[in-house]
Parts: structure tokens; C-alpha cells; sequence
């Protein structure tokens, strides 16, 4: 079953190391900040143009915090196009603008900067300020900010938190 989440009250933020620079929705101060990268192993290669960093990775970038098994980095023509988290799950968290924290889980996490999108499949959860969006695979387009979901064999879920209404 596929379910478009037109106006989203749920929007994935920045979802890997250069996905940052592009995101609307982070920080500024998260963008000037340094970047921190660790894992229990990396390789790379010139050659093919890849990056491979494997056991328990963890990026941060400001308030971006990464988790995973696997976080690989493919080059095309010197910039890169694309990076795949992958993890039991791969987990990733960062402040918005105006204020709260968006947070997404899935297997696997893979962004596309040629297609310009963002692709979570595998136990897919997207938190954000008590709301809450399950299901097994959802696309991001970083162009529209439109994203949809697909519960593979089960739902897409929704929980939404409504706001309080002010006291005049």
C-alpha cells in the first residue's frame, strides 16, 4: 500500500555528511560547525571513488548526530553523489530551525545527490516533536520536500500531536 504524505508534518532532515549543506531545515550553526567522523574501520580508494566506513560509525556536525554499522561515500566527478547508511538501524538526529528535533531510523538510509532524493528502507521510523511515521520504505525528494511511504506487507502509521491551543 502507498500513502503520499502531501503537506508533511513529518520531514526528514539532513540524512548524511554533505546532505547538511543542502538541508533548509538545519541549523546554520550546524553548518559552520567541524565535523567529527569515527568508526572502527576505513578504506577508500582514489581509484573508485568510494569511502567505506564500517563498525560503529558515528558522525556529528553540530547538533547532526549519525549512527551505524556502514556508511559508504561514492565520488562522481570529484563531488559526492551519493552516501548509504546502513545499520540495526542506522539512526540519525539533528536540530530544526525554529526549534525541535527531527529523527530517523531505518536499515538502510541512502541518498542520491544525482536524483536529488533520499531513500529509508527497512523499519522505518521518522520522529519529530512527539509525532511519529512508521512503515518500510519512504522517499524524500530534497527538491519538493515531498516524501512517500509504502508499508511493504503491513501500514504506513501516523501519529500526530496536535498543538495545544493558546490561553487568551
Amino acid at each position: 500500500m502507498m500513502c503520499t504524505l502531501l503537506s508533511n508534518p513529518v520531514r526528514v532532515s539532513a540524512l548524511f555528511v554533505l546532505l547538511l549543506s543542502q538541508s533548509a531545515f538545519a541549523l546554520d550553526t550546524d553548518r559552520a560547525a567541524p565535523m567529527d567522523l569515527t568508526a572502527e574501520h576505513w578504506q577508500g580508494s582514489m581509484k573508485s571513488g568510494s569511502q567505506v566506513w564500517t563498525g560503529n560509525v558515528r558522525i556529528s556536525q553540530g547538533s547532526l548526530k549519525i549512527q551505524a554499522d556502514k556508511g559508504t561515500i561514492s565520488y562522481q566527478d570529484g563531488q559526492v553523489g551519493a552516501a548509504l547508511l546502513e545499520g540495526s538501524p542506522a539512526i540519525i538526529s539533528q536540530a530544526r530551525e525554529g526549534g525541535g528535533e527531527v529523527r530517523a531510523q531505518a536499515r538502510k538510509i541512502d541518498y542520491d545527490l544525482s536524483a536529488s532524493k533520499v531513500l529509508l528502507t527497512g523499519g522505518v521510523k521518522i520522529e519529530e516533536n512527539g509525532n511519529v511515521t512508521t512503515g518500510e520504505r519512504f522517499e524524500y525528494s530534497l527538491d519538493s520536500g515531498a516524501i512517500a511511504g509504502d508499508g511493504g506487507t503491513g501500514q504506513v502509521t501516523m501519529r500526530l500531536i496536535p498543538k495545544l491551543a493558546k490561553p487568551k
